[in-house]
């Protein structure tokens, strides 16, 4: 059976699907497993051992194009796709434009059913678009939903106790060479929301207490401002921090599978620590480590404010924020030192 699974991005929830894709080929080894991504992300589902094939597009040229030029393009995208021959396409990701897309190579499409879509606060419209729909526990995490989607579509059972992302050292790195003569350290300083980013002076404090106990911190960036602020936070000890050059996912993810430990907030970078099992914290404020990946080498730290998680990740309505020491305020009581307890507590029963 040939399936095409529908999850173009973003970093973190293409990393969310890896779990769901490793059960499938446990179970049915003989499946073969193409993923259909956006192109900017297209190293990233091959990072998974079980997936057999990549299918990328610019999705942001597509969404620009008129109605005749988006119809022509769609028509040889599907043309394409259909040399494949796929069996069922299979969407984890549930959005309509992506969805519609791909009905029309004309085979079965997978999807939630339209009380999941609901309480997902999904798009309702895909229920016209799925073949067949699937009942699910959208209370559980996101890794979980995913798992219970493809379970549930080809008849098998999986453990919920047990979580294989697929991820290896050697499938990030490949022939990449790095220098390991310092133990290193990544802090993922910046998210795609500011409500998400943990204090840029609580970074410039853990870089201190990580410097002083004799680790090397790299400090990754994704566009200019994220850089500016990776330059703001080594400027607090230079001989210890180290503003990397822009560089691809792939570099990035193997220079995180190589550290001693990463702390990050609730983006893609620190997800793909977690699935690779490097020592990792995860800072959550506005959003809910109930949606990430199981840390299965990790602690995660979430605000305990009352209003914690709001899920709004680019701006904070309180009234009272000026009663805050720091922004975003349901950051103020997770302190560095409470960080760093947490990463000595974990690297504690690390076994290396």
């Amino acid at each position: 059976m040939k399936i095409l699974v529908i999850k173009p991005s973003s970093f973190g929830d293409i990393i969310h699907a890896f779990a769901a894709i490793s059960d499938l080929k446990k179970n049915n080894p003989s499946f073969e497993v193409d993923w259909y991504v956006d192109e900017q992300y297209k190293e990233i589902p091959l990072w998974n051992r079980y997936v057999d094939g990549v299918f990328s597009i610019n999705r942001k040229r597509f969404r620009k194009l008129n109605k005749l030029s988006f119809d022509f393009a769609a028509h040889r995208l599907i043309k394409k796709l259909k040399h494949r021959q796929y069996d069922v396409v299979v969407d984890l990701y549930f959005g309509l434009q992506d969805a519609s897309l791909l009905s029309r190579l004309g085979v079965p499409v997978v999807g939630p059913s339209l009380a999941a879509l609901s309480e997902m606060d999904q798009d309702k419209r895909l229920s016209n678009i799925y073949s067949r729909d699937v009942e699910l526990d959208v209370s559980k995490t996101l890794v979980d939903v995913h798992r219970q989607l493809m379970s549930k579509t080809f008849g098998y059972e999986y453990s919920p106790l047990s979580v294989d992302y697929g991820v290896k050292h050697q499938s990030v790195c490949k022939q990449r060479q790095l220098d390991d003569s310092m133990p290193y350290l990544i802090f993922v300083h910046a998210t795609s929301g500011k409500v998400k980013n943990w204090p840029e002076p609580y970074w410039q404090s853990l870089l201190k207490m990580a410097g002083q106990s004799g680790y090397q911190v790299l400090l990754p960036w994704g566009d200019e401002s994220e850089r500016k602020r990776a330059q703001r936070v080594a400027a607090e000890y230079p001989e210890k921090a180290r503003v990397l050059d822009k560089m691809p996912l792939g570099d990035l993810a193997c220079l995180i599978a190589t550290s001693k430990g990463v702390v990050g907030g609730d983006t893609g970078l620190t997800h793909i620590a977690s699935a690779l099992g490097v020592p990792t914290i995860r800072l959550f404020g506005a959003t809910s480590a109930q949606a990430a990946i199981p840390a299965a080498n990790g602690i995660d730290i979430s605000a305990d404010l009352e209003c914690a998680p709001c899920m709004n990740r680019n701006d904070c309505v309180r009234e009272d924020i000026e009663e805050f020491s720091v922004f975003p305020p349901c950051y103020e009581k997770i302190t560095p030192g409470l960080v760093w307890e947490k990463f000595l507590l974990l690297k504690g029963v690390d076994n290396e």
